[in-house]
């Protein structure tokens, strides 16, 4: 009797040992259940919090026309752009708050459907707004802007929340626009003959009115954009897609073949951007002259338009021919065109800096340029071997 008192004593010891240890491991196991659920509830969370911020910087490109309804009223027509606002300044408070408002009351959710799983909501802060560059035919302003978005998974306690915030600038422009802004801007981008493939890198703006073509995952750090409402996405033998070669897509991507990387959007049915016609209308511009007119300009307009006329050293009249060189065409207080080159370079080395700069190299000859375009502090440094032909060391620039 006793030893079977012992063996069911032991018995018991064992089962309340085993029955802890379950309890223990069960524990456990809905312990990691619950830290893996809300691991991945707040991954879907970050991931629609970033999907927050893509959707804003597409909101900032929709509401372009109510903007314009907002701005519209406040300009002053009769100002001049090359010397005045047109917006006035005592309006730039109530700019900043109106499209402040546009954002937010038109663009602070996400539409039906766009995040598969969580959902998001946006809030914008602008702030800042004023003027930036004034020209004869047009003006830009910059503001301020914050962005915020919060990413929602689940719901209740357990449930994932992110939030993500962005910071810029947005440019307000009046008029036509300068196309030194894109990094790069073509009419036609060939999309229907090639593409952009893997390997492609674009770290600024750039727009094609027409034909864009990717292959692979070519990456665009900035804004692209276009006037057509789609692209030509290309797949190549052994890339993972089928059928034809190449597809127009109404999209961003053609997986798994063509999946590009548009870091800040990639814009669709956007407004056609004017290209000079003719090398006529560009060269007159660069002298400062109207673009519109595509006749050749005589030599004698060139030599004015360079300051050469200096009698009795020069006298553009009786003796307009223009030496060899580099020209930055100015009033001597302004530019008033751009860089005109007389004859024929052996270099032209352009280089942009991290400072808001960009740097033109011109090696004619013997002689060398060099001209420093600030857009920071918006001035034009000239430097030259050559000095007679850039009769200013600094000049105010307008672009």
């Amino acid at each position: 009797m006793r030893r079977q008192g012992i063996a069911l004593i032991a018995v018991l010891v064992v089962a309340a040992v085993m029955t802890l240890v379950g309890g223990i491991l069960f524990m456990g196991t809905v312990g990691d259940l619950r830290q893996t659920r809300h691991t991945l509830q707040t991954a879907q969370a970050r991931a629609a919090a970033e999907a927050g911020l893509t959707y804003a910087r597409y909101a900032m490109e929709a509401a372009r026309p109510a903007i314009k309804s907002l701005i519209a009223p406040k300009m002053n027509l009769s100002a001049n752009p090359a010397t005045e606002w047109i917006l006035p300044e005592a309006e730039w408070g109530s700019i900043a708050a109106g499209i402040q408002a546009i954002l937010n009351s038109n663009y602070g959710t996400l539409p039906s459907g766009a995040i598969d799983q969580g959902g998001a909501s946006v809030s914008y802060v602008v702030t800042r707004f004023r003027g930036h560059v004034r020209a004869r035919d047009s003006q830009s302003y910059l503001a301020d802007y914050v962005v915020i978005s919060t990413g929602t998974s689940g719901t209740g306690s357990a449930g994932g929340v992110r939030r993500v915030e962005e910071k810029g600038v947005f440019e307000v422009q009046l008029g036509r626009p300068s196309l030194s802004q894109w990094l790069f801007l073509v009419n036609d981008a060939g999309g229907t003959g090639g593409f952009f493939p893997t390997g492609s890198v674009f770290n600024g703006p750039v727009h094609a009115n027409h034909n864009w073509g990717f292959w692979g995952r070519p990456v665009f750090k900035d804004v692209i954009s276009t006037s057509d409402d789609g692209a030509w996405y290309w797949h190549l033998s052994g890339d993972g897609c089928t059928g034809s070669s190449r597809v127009w897509v109404r999209g961003d991507s053609r997986p798994p073949c063509t999946v590009p990387d548009f870091q800040k959007g990639f814009l669709r049915s956007q407004p056609v951007i004017p290209l000079p016609t003719s090398s006529l209308s560009q060269q007159r511009a660069a002298l400062g002259m109207d673009p519109s007119n595509t006749s050749a300009p005589t030599a004698k307009e060139i030599c004015f338009a360079l300051r050469l006329h200096n009698p009795p050293t020069k006298n553009c009249n009786s003796n307009p021919s223009v030496p060899d060189g580099v020209y930055l065409v100015n009033d001597g207080i302004q530019v008033k065109g751009g860089i005109y080159v007389q004859g024929n370079l052996n270099e032209l080395v352009v280089e942009a800096t991290g400072t808001g700069q960009q740097i033109y190299r011109f090696t004619q000859g013997s002689n060398t340029w060099v001209i420093t375009v600030d857009y920071i502090s918006l001035r034009v440094l000239p430097h030259s071997s050559t000095p007679a032909i850039l009769r200013s060391t600094r000049l105010r620039m307008r672009l």
